[in-house]
């Protein structure tokens, strides 16, 4: 137990350097940041968005799914920095080959920033992505 909870905090805190680190090294330009990799996802609503429309503010892109234990394990730490410093940043977690709805994921559990979904692989590889969670 001790080890977990310790492991949490660890996380926790890496969580918080990087948004942190992002938050205060972003570029933005006109009010908009430059998505140099932009790519639809299903919405939480059920309509389509783009990474793009997110860039208002410094982005956080989360791939995820809700069989990846890392991945739901990684997620009360995000809602304790996005609940604290929500307001300087733009949270999206993405669902990758997911048969759960985020949307329904993400209200039972109380999470409060955008989720969404993609229904292929294309997304995460236009990042090099090749496992999850990534971030």
């Amino acid at each position: 137990m001790k080890c977990t909870r310790w492991s949490g905090l660890v996380l926790l805190t890496a969580v918080t350097v990087v948004l942190l680190g992002l938050l205060s090294s972003c570029s933005m330009l006109g009010g908009k940041a430059k998505i140099e990799k932009d790519f639809a996802f299903t919405g939480a609503d059920g309509q389509p968005h783009k990474v793009s429309d997110y860039a208002t503010k410094p982005l956080v892109l989360n791939f995820w799914a809700t069989w990846c234990p890392p991945c739901v394990g990684e997620m009360p730490h995000f809602q304790e920095v996005y609940a604290e410093k929500g307001s300087q940043f733009n949270l999206v977690s993405v669902a990758v080959a997911s048969s759960e709805d985020p949307k329904a994921f993400a209200d039972s559990n109380g999470y409060t920033w955008t989720f969404g979904q993609v229904t292929d692989d294309v997304a995460p590889q236009m990042y090099g992505i090749e496992g999850i969670p990534a971030t």
